[in-house]
């Protein structure tokens, strides 16, 4: 061979196109540890600089490498989801970690709005992927990853996420003892309250494997307790009542997430779990 055949396009599955999809977003991962490790101080602008070049990268990557809706993932090949969920993954983990320092801010400040959309749509992505995983667990036993880059339903970055909406419903309950209650989606509000409610039961199957998840469990458990009846009541009774299909309400007392842990003697200093007050810095 006197020449290098042509490249091949990107859109072909090719053995090294998920190598190369990869590399560009750990690429952009990197320019957002650097910006938020840094000492000094960054505009705001730099952030959504950032959020745009991971945007526009995971907007490139080829077909075969996006997501699907769980009902068509059964029937592609497993190493070609693994590759899926550990991009989609990485893109969401990351946007999260860029935006969470202006999370709160982000509820009533305009300026900062977009970073509390985004960090909140991330947020709700990693606990489907969490729930998925979980899923695919109890029906295949494992996930069967082909890769040494492995993504479980305990990852830390699940926490994270959970965290995350923790935040937010806490914040909300702030505003609306200061009657400053802002309007909310309900059928947002329903999903994320959803969404809270099954990783909570994820972290209650996984509390005897280790004393981390015990922790992760401890806090959901008892913000689903002791905020989701007093919150929510009306607006559950109201809706889940017409839907006839399903009976069991969001949160059965003392049912599907058992009874509260009332001990949170949590050691905050010495956990990882410690980021959820991070955030409020």
């Amino acid at each position: 061979m006197t020449a290098l055949p042509e490249s091949r396009s990107l859109e072909d599955e090719t053995p090294v196109c998920y190598m190369l999809a990869k590399r560009k977003i750990i690429s952009v991962a990197g320019d957002i540890i650097s910006l938020i490790g840094s000492l000094s101080q960054h505009s705001y602008d730099e952030v959504l600089d950032l959020h745009d070049k991971m945007t526009q990268t995971y907007k490139e990557l080829s077909a075969h490498l996006k997501m699907d809706t769980p009902e068509r993932l059964l029937n592609e090949i497993p190493y070609l989801v693994n590759r899926r969920i550990q991009l989609e993954f990485l893109y969401n983990q990351n946007v999260c970690v860029l935006h969470r320092k202006f999370l709160i801010r982000g509820r009533t400040d305009a300026r900062f709005s977009r970073s509390y959309q985004r960090c909140m749509e991330s947020a709700l992505h990693l606990l489907d992927h969490q729930q998925y995983l979980y899923a695919e667990t109890k029906i295949k036993g494992s996930t069967k990853p082909r890769h040494w880059y492995r993504v479980t339903h305990t990852s830390h970055e699940f926490i994270l996420a959970a965290m995350i909406i923790c935040l937010d419903i806490r914040y909300r309950k702030l505003e609306e003892q200061s009657s400053r209650r802002l309007d909310y989606d309900e059928s947002e509000q329903a999903k994320i309250w959803k969404s809270l409610e099954f990783t909570c039961n994820i972290w209650k199957e996984e509390k005897h494997s280790s004393p981390e998840a015990a922790k992760v469990y401890q806090v959901l458990s008892q913000v689903l307790s002791t905020h989701a009846m007093e919150e929510n009541l009306g607006f559950v009774q109201g809706q889940m009542v017409q839907e006839t299909s399903r009976q069991l309400p969001l949160f059965p007392p003392n049912q599907r997430l058992g009874s509260p842990e009332v001990n949170m003697d949590i050691d905050w200093v010495c956990d990882p779990f410690l980021v959820c007050h991070c955030f409020e810095s």
